[in-house]
C-alpha cells in the first residue's frame, strides 16, 4: 500500500542511531521512505537520522524503521531536519 512510488537507487546512505554512525547503500526511495541495505541490525521502530544526498544537495530526516529482512531494513521518512547545498572541493565535485 504504497502513497509514492519507489525508484531504485545505489547511493550510499549515511545514517546515525544512539549516538553511533553508519553507512550502507539506498537500494530503493521514494518520497515517503527508502530501503537501506546494511549488515547493522534494527527493530521496528527504532528511529534513525538519514542523510540523503541528491546531485546538489543533500537531506538529513529523521526516519523509523517499519521492516528489516537479511540484507537490510526498510523507513519510513518522518520529518526533514535539514537541507542545503554540498559543498564543492577544489578537485572534484562531491557525487
Amino acid at each position: 500500500l504504497r502513497i509514492y512510488p519507489r525508484r531504485t537507487s545505489r547511493k550510499p546512505a549515511y545514517f546515525s542511531f544512539e549516538n553511533k554512525y553508519y553507512q550502507g547503500v539506498i537500494k530503493n526511495i521514494s518520497r515517503g521512505g527508502a530501503f537501506i541495505e546494511s549488515e547493522v541490525k534494527f527493530s521496528y521502530g527504532d528511529k534513525l537520522k538519514l542523510v540523503v544526498r541528491g546531485v546538489r544537495k543533500y537531506a538529513l530526516l529523521k526516519s523509523e524503521v517499519i521492516h528489516f529482512n537479511l540484507s537490510g531494513f526498510g523507513v519510513k521518512f518522518k520529518s526533514l531536519l535539514k537541507a542545503d547545498k554540498l559543498p564543492v572541493t577544489p578537485k572534484s565535485s562531491i557525487q
